[in-house]
């Protein structure tokens, strides 16, 4: 109620983990940060997704995929933070890493925020979105995947979040739009940004953090 968002869902479970996700954003950016006219489940590619409209305001998705983690949660008598937190712990990737288990909505967030603050947003996704949508315009896109290609200290910094996938591919680097929500995720998970990633996230449009 306090974050003006609407919930259009009933599982109390997921619910408090959603809203202490939305909080802990809106103290992390002082209140200036753009949050979801309504949190609702539907269908997605991954777990969360922010959905966009040209007339209506923007909504944060859950897929059925994730909603069933509040099932999973009463099943264990564990909140579903718990068990985000205990599937992240179970991940090789992330085990050591002090990642929060709100990451994914952090990044969906980030997103969100970065569609409200830069004009450009739209043609700053993945090449092959940019040509399902029929977007011509590509050059923010291109000049970000070879400033970043062999950027050692940029594949160093995601390599040590845990943020390098089993194949060996990063998913931040395929456009400035990934790059944008993983960074922004990451600093409200409290990690420190190398200059030259801070360079890069402001360079695209990256919202302010804090």
């Amino acid at each position: 109620d306090n974050l003006g968002v609407n919930i259009k869902f009933d599982d109390i479970d997921m619910i408090n983990y959603i809203n202490e996700a939305l909080v802990q954003v809106n103290n992390a950016t002082k209140g200036k940060s753009v949050m979801p006219n309504s949190v609702l489940v539907d269908n997605t590619h991954g777990f969360f997704a922010w959905r966009t409209y040209s007339n209506k305001p923007d909504d944060l998705i859950i897929s059925p995929m994730a909603y069933k983690w509040g099932a999973i949660a009463k099943k264990n008598s564990m909140s579903v933070k718990d068990c985000y937190m205990q599937a992240m712990l179970n991940d090789n990737r992330f085990a050591d890493k002090g990642l929060s288990p709100f990451k994914d909505i952090f990044h969906e967030l980030g997103h969100g925020n970065h569609h409200a603050t830069c004009k450009d947003y739209d043609k700053m996704s993945a090449l092959k979105k940019l040509e399902e949508k029929g977007i011509d315009d590509k050059h923010f896109t291109e000049e970000f995947i070879s400033e970043t290609k062999n950027n050692k200290v940029v594949k160093e910094f995601f390599d040590g979040v845990g943020y390098t996938r089993k194949d060996g591919s990063i998913y931040a680097l395929t456009s400035p739009a990934e790059f944008i929500a993983d960074v922004f995720s990451l600093k409200l998970q409290g990690k420190s940004i190398p200059k030259e990633i801070e360079c890069i996230y402001q360079k695209y449009g990256g919202p302010i953090v804090g």
